[in-house]
């Protein structure tokens, strides 16, 4: 790491737990939560993420915007194919098939996930990745299973929240369950302009960006 190749102190575990807990908050904001000065929690969030020990992500709700399925893709992979040569393979499929936004594998194991419009689009995500895993001789000897789960019958729960995980590792206090509501939703169709859908996928492809520079980026006013 870049700068923080050692413990973290107090003031860094607590700012960096509210970072994670609260990613749409302010530096103001975060002080008044943590009571830690202001150009403190400045000079934190800074060290922290040019040290790499987090990174900004935006996830769209894809399901107000035409996606009606999430499905996950998990089996065993033939351990005798280099690490190297997998990796690449794999970074290969997922550039070429825009819908998939995580592959992870291990030595013998994956799993991808994939946002699908509908469920003939899901098949023929599910024909063309057992073929590539087929064609690339990467199958550790079984089909892999298929899991989707369709948005308007089903609840994304904890959807990506890492404030758990990070309090058993770093934080040291007591985690309040959140309540989650496990009622279905219809989700309506939102329609997009063409401005919005510029600065939606700039927002997304840019985190990291201040509005200003992602502005010039997708030519649009701030």
């Amino acid at each position: 790491m870049n700068g923080l190749g050692r413990n973290l102190t107090e003031k860094e575990r607590s700012t960096y737990c509210a970072l994670v807990k609260n990613p749409t908050m302010n530096d103001r904001e975060l002080s008044e939560i943590t009571g830690i000065n202001l150009s403190t929690i400045t000079a934190i969030r800074r060290r922290l993420e040019s040290s790499e020990y987090y990174s900004k992500v935006r996830i769209p709700m894809v399901q107000y915007i035409g996606a009606e399925l999430l499905t996950i893709a998990y089996g065993e992979l033939d351990n005798t194919i280099s690490r190297k040569k997998r990796d690449e393979l794999c970074d290969k499929y997922a550039k070429e098939h825009n819908n998939s936004f995580l592959f992870i594998t291990s030595d013998d194991f994956g799993i991808l996930m994939t946002i699908s419009k509908n469920y003939t689009e899901v098949k023929k995500d599910v024909d063309e990745l057992q073929h590539f895993l087929s064609t690339n001789k990467m199958l550790g000897g079984k089909s892999w299973q298929y899991v989707m789960f369709p948005f308007e019958v089903s609840s994304l729960i904890n959807y990506f929240d890492f404030s758990y995980a990070l309090n058993l590792l770093v934080c040291n206090v007591p985690y309040k369950v959140p309540e989650i509501d496990l009622k279905y939703k219809k989700f309506e169709p939102r329609t997009l302009t063409n401005k919005e859908k510029a600065a939606l996928i700039g927002l997304v492809e840019n985190p990291s960006l201040p509005d200003n520079a992602i502005a010039k980026k997708v030519d649009v006013s701030r």
